[in-house]
């Protein structure tokens, strides 16, 4: 992901940052993640992947490691590709994804 252009589609991304919860706690260096995946890493992806223009809606939760995450995400997973598929329009919220790493 990141090396091969940006999709050209709308994306909703979820992001835990509770990887504590399964034992990987946040690393000084370079933040929190959900025992997958360091948030910020994510975080500049999308920023990459908004700044050419993908739609892009970010959501991350600081207390939910990625197994726990996945309740939250499947609820509004869900209701985002509803909206997808009933054909209203997306929406982003680039503008809010705060700062990443440098990847």
């Amino acid at each position: 992901m990141g090396n091969w252009g940006s999709p050209r589609i709308p994306m909703f991304v979820f992001q835990g940052a509770a990887g504590w919860i399964e034992g990987t706690p946040a690393s000084p260096s370079v933040g929190p993640g959900d025992g997958i995946m360091v948030a910020k890493d994510v975080r500049t992806l999308v920023r990459q992947y908004c700044e050419a223009g993908t739609q892009v809606e970010y959501r991350e939760y600081p207390f939910a490691g990625h197994v726990i995450a996945a309740v939250p995400w499947a609820v509004e997973g869900y209701l985002w590709l509803e909206g997808r598929l009933r054909g209203t329009p997306t929406t982003d919220n680039c503008a809010t994804v705060p700062q990443g790493n440098e990847l």
